[in-house]
């Protein structure tokens, strides 16, 4: 026989399960809201809108810039690039963003700049993209051209600078 005052485990809605199950369905709950708060934050890292940034120091830091330009019929054209350029070339490097994903690029030249206080950074130049120190960034839009032209205009003036 059954005692009457018995009652069956789950009967009464005010029934608690044991503490070692609840501490087990909370910790799945914990694991599961974990998840896809992780999940969330590396999507928004990953397709978050891209600032602006800029890798370069400003025109007014810059103490000597030398650049190595790839002239297919005259070889490599070194130089020392007149101070008076530094303003023009720099700008056109900024503003720009990240290539997550650089495409195979022709290489154009290579700047190397050295600021006042002592910092060398040396940026590859390809005709879509330019690297710094591992990193590859955009151009900004539409000013590929206008990198070409100053530089060409800087060499211009050192050549005509040099005895």
């Amino acid at each position: 026989m059954t005692d009457p005052k018995a009652e069956p485990p789950n009967s009464d809605p005010t029934h608690e399960p044991a503490p070692a199950a609840l501490s087990s369905s909370r910790r799945r709950r914990w694991f599961l809201l974990f998840g896809i708060a992780s999940f969330l934050a590396v999507v928004a890292v990953i397709e978050w809108p891209q600032r602006p940034i800029d890798p370069l120091p400003r025109a007014d830091e810059i103490e000597s810039m030398r650049t190595s330009l790839e002239n297919p019929h005259k070889g490599v054209l070194e130089y020392e690039v007149p101070a008076r350029h530094y303003p023009r070339i720099r700008s056109t490097l900024s503003p720009t963003r990240i290539d997550r994903e650089p495409a195979k690029c022709i290489g154009m030249g290579r700047l190397k700049i050295k600021t006042r206080k002592g910092r060398e950074v040396g940026v590859s130049l390809y005709n879509s993209d330019y690297e710094v120190e591992g990193t590859y960034y955009h151009y900004p839009d539409g000013k590929y051209g206008a990198i070409e032209d100053a530089i060409r205009a800087a060499h211009a003036d050192a050549a005509r600078e040099q005895p």
